[in-house]
């Protein structure tokens, strides 16, 4: 199966951490509403609350489309006038979708095809059998 993973590494302006864990709130729900397709939706804030990160997983590109206009179109203004942001992605990332993302974006790391991992070991066979 062809899976689309991502982290967004954001940095939270000091006086809107309660504002960021308001809207990190509602992102949230809104994807709990669909979630066809999102393997992996985890938000992390660190201690100070300065840094927040986001790890993602989909299971195609479409299905992150579907997220983006779910989740990012209506939140992601918000999202941005409180938090600077960096997007990685991995996995198997079509090269139209990152150059589109590149050019909307800027630098945009791409870490290549899933090398091995174990997203999958729910549904995997146990080892010997």
């Amino acid at each position: 199966m062809a899976k689309l993973f991502m982290t967004v590494r954001m940095a939270i302006k000091p006086q809107e951490h309660e504002n960021f864990r308001r809207i990190v709130g509602d992102v949230v729900r809104v994807a709990k509403q669909a979630p066809e397709g999102l393997l992996g939706y985890e938000w992390f804030v660190s201690a100070d609350g300065n840094e927040g990160t986001i790890f993602e997983i989909y299971e195609s590109p479409a299905h992150h489309a579907k997220h983006v206009q779910r989740v990012v179109v209506p939140h992601g203004s918000a999202l941005r006038n409180i938090a600077a942001s960096a997007i990685s992605l991995y996995g198997d990332v079509p090269a139209p979708m990152l150059a589109q993302m590149r050019e909307r974006l800027g630098n945009v790391p791409f870490y290549g095809p899933l090398c091995i991992g174990v997203s999958d070991a729910r549904s995997a066979p146990a080892a010997g059998a």
